[in-house]
């Protein structure tokens, strides 16, 4: 196997030539603002672009986002060319390669297939993020807005830190704890609680499927989650009170540019990943175009407010799809019609058809379908459904690896187009990204992901490497006090810390939180708020901590 390594010096410098156009320093903007559209292939763009312009009419139609596309994105992670969206997004924000499921943390390394030499000294360290790096050293505001749970992938990445990406209990603690000034999205299922008294620690206001309270709230911190693990689609939101991605988005830019000193958002277009490992065209090309509406906000923003970036890009391809392919040979001579024309009456996702068939008698199940999607059931089809009526698979990503009602579903979308979808797995295509800057300073071209925290880190105008921000928030337990006496046990499903130092002083710290239980020796007990959470590595049973705590124990 031929191993490909670069030097350390040598990837520094084609990150400095890449994202600095004609070598100009980047002239820092006071608020950024970074788009992500999940599981997104370039072939995308093109398929939500026609639709619209079949569905309206306007042949002159474009997305929002294409004036501002400079260049594509090679993704991957440190030892794999296909990356799943924790170390896709991880990238991004961190400048770090990880591995497979990581989220915001130096990988451990993998022998025989890094695709870069990885430090095992700093295997499983959280790695600094972007949007730490804006509250900690420069005062911003920051906010997550997505619409699916706040734990999920892409919005942890920006804000939290473990090994594996599914753990969502120990994400959300940390997120919880960070001091975010907004948070929209879902994952009420992923409230506690604990969760939500640490979410009131912070002075933020919570509200559960609450459209009211979120539309009225002016001034503060809040965070505003619809449903237990994911918002409904765009095509099938109307009636549900949700707001939009793009509401959403105007919302949470309104309340955090009241700093002075600007503030970074994240924002995702999470669900047309879901539609794309569905292999739904329907809704991957709905929640598409939303996002893009979502860009038309920030960037109109961005414009009015001229010291604003926004970026705009995907953490991966997902599905393939692309106009064309499979019975598609005689394109030639086929309108765009003979494209959309069997989904132009379909007013629901897949995901959405599976409550409207499921429980209905059978002989109504053709009517349903059609009066929903436009589409008169073949024998073979409503045979399909009836089969696997109950048949369904918890795993999102796993739907279109066996025969399921979602499968079927959307197969049968897709089957009424002549759109090619080649599975419903990550791919490591190249993606797009965009960026609009007041200044014209974008980088282009082909990049990594890494160089686009390159940039990212230049436009907020942070001038010290990120790992500074890491040793001085999470650096090892052992490190942080050394030379005294520490133990680590589990109490009520946490990890604890314990540190007895030398003069008298015993601190206990749980894990994934940002407090501290401090005891002199009087036997009096102080609770310490620490400015970051802790986080507690299983892969090699360490606490990662701020750098500062070791005063404590002196």
């Amino acid at each position: 196997m031929h191993k490909i390594k670069f030097l350390a010096a040598a990837t520094l410098l084609v990150l400095a030539v890449s994202c600095s156009p004609s070598g100009k320093r980047i002239k820092p903007t006071k608020n950024v603002i970074f788009m992500l559209t999940d599981g997104t292939s370039t072939g995308a763009l093109a398929a939500a672009r026609w639709y619209q312009r079949y569905m309206t009419g306007d042949s002159g139609f474009n997305l929002s986002l294409d004036p501002y596309v400079c260049g594509l994105v090679q993704t991957h992670e440190s030892d794999c060319p296909i990356t799943c969206s924790a170390p896709g997004m991880s990238a991004y924000m961190t400048g770090v390669l990880s591995r497979q499921g990581n989220v915001s943390i130096h990988p451990l390394p993998h022998p025989g297939q890094d695709i870069y030499p990885t430090d095992p000294e700093k295997a499983f360290q959280p790695a600094a993020t972007l949007l730490e790096a804006a509250r900690y050293w420069q005062g911003k505001s920051t906010g997550l807005v997505c619409t699916v749970s706040f734990t999920h992938a892409t919005p942890a990445a920006a804000s939290a830190h473990h090994e594996y990406r599914w753990n969502n209990h120990e994400l959300a603690l940390q997120q919880a704890c960070e001091g975010l000034d907004l948070v929209f999205g879902s994952g009420i299922g992923d409230l506690t609680d604990e969760i939500r008294g640490m979410i009131a620690d912070t002075g933020a206001t919570l509200f559960e499927d609450d459209p009211e309270g979120f539309r009225s709230f002016r001034s503060g911190r809040v965070w505003a989650l619809f449903g237990k693990s994911m918002m409904e689609y765009e095509i099938d939101r109307s009636g549900s009170g949700q707001p939009s991605l793009s509401e959403m988005t105007a919302k949470a830019i309104e309340l955090l540019s009241s700093n002075k000193k600007g503030f970074f958002l994240m924002v995702e277009g999470s669900k047309v990943d879901y539609a794309a490992h569905s292999e739904d065209p329907v809704g991957l090309i709905t929640e598409l175009l939303e996002f893009d509406r979502a860009v038309k906000v920030a960037t109109d923003f961005a414009k009015k407010d001229g010291n604003t970036t926004v970026v705009i890009i995907p953490d991966h391809g997902n599905c393939g799809i692309q106009i064309g392919g499979g019975g598609y040979n005689d394109y030639e001579t086929n309108p765009v019609d003979s494209i959309y024309e069997g989904i132009r009456n379909c007013r629901s996702s897949a995901w959405k058809m599976l409550s409207r068939i499921q429980g209905c008698p059978e002989q109504d199940i053709p009517s349903v379908f059609k009066e929903w999607t436009g589409i008169t059931l073949r024998p073979r089809e409503l045979e399909d459904i009836k089969k696997y009526m109950y048949v369904t698979e918890d795993n999102y990503m796993k739907v279109s690896d066996t025969w399921n009602l979602l499968s079927v579903v959307a197969h049968i979308f897709t089957s009424r187009t002549h759109l090619n979808i080649i599975g419903g797995d990550h791919t490591g295509e190249d993606v797009f990204f965009g960026v609009y800057n007041p200044h014209g300073q974008r980088p282009e071209g082909i990049i990594k992901n890494v160089d686009i925290n390159a940039y990212l880190c230049e436009v907020m105008g942070i001038e010290r490497p990120l790992y500074e921000l890491t040793c001085e928030l999470f650096s090892p337990h052992d490190v942080v006090f050394e030379g005294s006496e520490s133990s680590i046990t589990k109490e009520d499903g946490c990890r604890l810390l314990s540190v007895h130092g030398r003069n008298g002083v015993s601190l206990r710290i749980p894990a994934f939180h940002n407090v501290v239980y401090r005891t002199k020796e009087d036997g009096c007990t102080d609770t310490l708020r620490t400015r970051a959470q802790c986080v507690y590595a299983t892969g090699n049973k360490k606490f990662y901590l701020d750098r500062s705590l070791g005063e404590l124990v002196k």
